[in-house]
């Protein structure tokens, strides 16, 4: 998994994309329908502890391997990242919709997408999830408002060089800036299926 360099300062310019970061469970998704495993970063497979997540990922119809977040939405479409975290690492399914945040593509029907752009590949995951139950990132090459981030309660941002391929280990092509967790309104993300 290509991970992000931690900081206080995010990185500005025309090559940058911005992007909230989540307080979840990161995994790949490798989905080669019907039969659909989540990968941890550690290896372990996930698969049985989330079925809604791998159900919405049956969705696809596409074989592919993602890469994102496993994140815990509370009943009216809102998002606390400690709770979220909190209610993935004690297994808790009551009051709580598990969902896919995808963020990047690694492969599309066995072609390697990795050696792309993070521009291109971002498009690809774009039309690989149109009709899908997958949650999208957000991105924005606009710099965010970090005192309204900060109000709203983000876990935090990620900044991610357009321009870079996928490589996995640690990339100074990805920054992260955590902030302070809270509820979280999330009226443009889709509700689940």
């Amino acid at each position: 998994m290509m991970l992000c360099h931690p900081g206080f300062v995010l990185p500005q310019g025309d090559d940058w994309v911005y992007e909230r970061k989540y307080d979840g469970w990161r995994a790949l998704a490798l989905c080669a329908p019907p039969v659909i495993t989540l990968i941890t970063r550690s290896g372990g497979d996930y698969s049985s502890r989330f079925p809604t997540v791998v159900q919405s990922l049956k969705s696809l119809k596409t074989p592919c391997l993602l890469d994102g977040e496993i994140v815990a939405w509370k009943e009216g479409d809102t998002v606390d990242d400690r709770e979220s975290y909190n209610a993935i690492r004690s297994n808790i399914h009551k009051g709580y919709v598990y969902r896919y945040v995808a963020f990047d593509v690694l492969n599309i029907n066995g072609e390697d997408t990795r050696k792309f752009t993070l521009e291109r590949r971002q498009k690809l995951l774009g039309t690989l999830i149109e009709k899908s139950d997958i949650v999208p990132t957000w991105s924005t090459n606009i710099p965010p408002d970090m005192s309204r981030i900060m109000t709203d309660g983000w876990e935090g941002i990620v900044a991610k060089r357009l321009h870079s391929k996928y490589v996995s280990k640690r990339s100074k092509d990805r920054k992260s800036t955590r902030l302070n967790s809270s509820h979280i309104p999330l009226s443009r993300m889709p509700s689940s299926a």
